[in-house]
């Protein structure tokens, strides 16, 4: 999925999705209770003749009810989070759409999160898609044996710097991740990252043997890859250099972090 770069376009597509969708027409709402741990499912709505609240049990053969009680509700609440995002708009107050979608879903208990699928899939459902469907180097490792806080194995220290950093900061990564580029060919970045806002793949080369001519002249041949399958610096590859005389700085890292991985 597509998702677009500025947060007033953000808007508009998940506005446009929002229209395009046949809302139940169910009247009333859901409201589960626990019965020694077991849910039980009622449809509350107001009775007109007897005008008072009703509620009637809901058996487990009336799913399809039950589904459309839930989404009723994830869509009257993603319609209110919308305006209030409007308004904050308006106010040129900075907001986060797809984080205000998210914690939506991520506030019902997991038991109607069973019952509601969220007009776009979350930030946590995308990063576990990706993480179990890619695929990871099989490139051999040196003698050097180096680890990260998540245990995983990596080339330099500066990596293991790198990832720790991404972990303790709580950013889903992953190692060495194939790219499959557009000429075919494939490439395995450093670190490979999904975006919370943009839901796009950002990726990180860090070039350690700067002094190194032979290391240089791959090095620029690795990012021109990049650019020719239309991944630039500034914009979803970020790049860190390092040499004997220039270590990797912690504070060019967290800077780089903040701009493109926040």
């Amino acid at each position: 999925m597509n998702i677009p770069k500025t947060e007033h376009e953000r808007m508009k597509f998940i506005h446009n999705m929002l229209k395009k969708i046949d809302k139940p027409k169910v009247e009333g709402c859901l409201i589960i209770y626990y019965r020694k741990k077991y849910p039980e499912y009622y449809h509350s709505f107001w009775d007109k003749e007897k005008k008072k609240e009703t509620r009637i049990y809901l058996k487990k053969d009336m799913i399809s009810l039950i589904k459309q009680l839930a989404m009723k509700e994830y869509y009257e609440s993603l319609e209110r989070v919308l305006n209030q995002i409007q308004g904050m708009m308006r106010r040129y107050r900075q907001t986060d759409a797809l984080k205000s979608i998210d914690d939506i879903y991520e506030s019902y208990q997991p038991i109607k999160k069973a019952l509601i699928k969220p007009i776009i899939p979350t930030y946590r459902m995308m990063v576990e898609q990706w993480k179990a469907s890619c695929i990871k180097s099989d490139y051999p490792f040196g003698t050097n044996e180096i680890y990260t806080k998540k245990g995983e194995r990596v080339r330099s220290k500066s990596e293991k710097i790198l990832a720790d950093t991404f972990f303790d900061k709580g950013i889903d990564y992953v190692y060495e991740a194939r790219l499959d580029l557009k000429d075919g060919s494939a490439i395995y970045p450093d670190f490979t990252f999904l975006h919370p806002r943009t839901r796009e793949f950002i990726y990180w080369e860090h070039n350690g043997k700067m002094n190194d001519l032979t290391y240089v002249h791959k090095a620029i041949r690795r990012i021109i890859r990049y650019e020719r399958a239309g991944i630039y610096q500034n914009d979803r590859l970020v790049v860190t250099y390092e040499s004997v005389d220039l270590s990797l700085s912690p504070a060019l890292v967290e800077s780089l972090i903040e701009r493109y991985l926040l």
